[in-house]
């Protein structure tokens, strides 16, 4: 289905999109494009890697299994998934419902515009780059600027960054999301040259934190992770834990123990987590894992 080349640190939905423009179909309803071309109608978002619409686009591109896990982690924001499970890849889907639930980050799709110059001057057309959309992101991390967006960015329309240069808008950046910016460029970097290292860095977690008996934890460590979730919030601010996590806002009558929730395997706690509650322990803590100290 998919004919285009992928482009460098292009989105697999930027791909989708080319193709429907290239292949002469943008005049079709676009719930009948999706049909002719039997992907199942949805919309689509800029942080659900592991969802199995994106997938289904993905295997239309005629790929070995080999080649899916490549596209996956060279094409969409997944790498940081693999903190939270390890079957990224064909077999591991997860439903969109429940992805994001308690993710308080900027989830608009966005752009550089001096990216938008540049990949139009060498390749002939701007496209949606997967790196943009790491969580978190807002910076550029080949020129260092702002990224733009726009309110109907919520999920995608048929459109390329270049369609958005007169409306977008620059994101605002908080304090803290300064040094967020290099950490989560580098833990993608990290995760795609050595994807055992989020295992490695998980175990040094639950060592520095004491928590590598059997799961689930004993409830009697409650107290424990509560004063380590105390802790949390003030070593990382305030602003920083309500950037990340909705529960986390100033006047909430129940705050989620992000230490707690990740760590404990508690019945409530087992599914798959959102990989930021993974990233803002790493975040947290990154000044004393050794196996963090190139993120500094």
């Amino acid at each position: 289905m998919i004919r285009v080349g992928l482009l460098p640190d292009e989105h697999v939905y930027s791909a989708f999109i080319r193709e429907r423009m290239l292949s002469g179909q943008m005049h079709i309803n676009t719930k009948r494009f999706f049909e002719i071309n039997d992907i199942v109608y949805h919309q689509m978002h800029s942080q659900l890697p592991l969802n199995k619409d994106l997938l289904s686009i993905i295997r239309k591109m005629a790929l070995s299994p080999e080649q899916i896990l490549h596209t996956q982690l060279a094409h969409t924001p997944v790498s940081l998934w693999l903190l939270s499970t390890p079957l990224c890849g064909a077999e591991y889907t997860m439903p969109n419902h429940n992805a994001l639930a308690g993710i308080n980050i900027d989830k608009r799709w966005r752009f550089c515009p001096q990216c938008v110059a540049a990949d139009k001057a060498l390749h002939g057309v701007s496209y949606w780059h997967s790196a943009h959309h790491l969580c978190g992101a807002k910076i550029c991390p080949i020129h260092d600027q702002i990224l733009h967006t726009h309110d109907e960015l919520k999920v995608l329309p048929f459109t390329l960054p270049h369609h958005w240069l007169d409306s977008a808008e620059p994101m605002t950046l908080q304090p803290w999301e300064v040094a967020w910016q290099p950490f989560i460029y580098r833990v993608d970097k990290t995760i795609k040259a050595d994807p055992l290292w989020p295992n490695r860095v998980k175990v040094q977690i639950r060592r520095y934190l004491d928590c590598e008996s059997q799961l689930p934890l004993k409830q009697s460590e409650r107290t424990r992770f509560d004063q380590l979730a105390r802790q949390m919030t003030q070593d990382l601010g305030q602003e920083c834990m309500a950037g990340l996590f909705s529960s986390q806002r100033l006047g909430r009558s129940r705050q989620t123990n992000i230490i707690w929730a990740t760590l404990s395997g508690q019945v409530n706690s087992a599914k798959i987590r959102h990989p930021l509650f993974w990233l803002a322990i790493i975040f947290w803590l990154r000044n004393e894992l050794s196996e963090c100290q190139h993120l500094l």
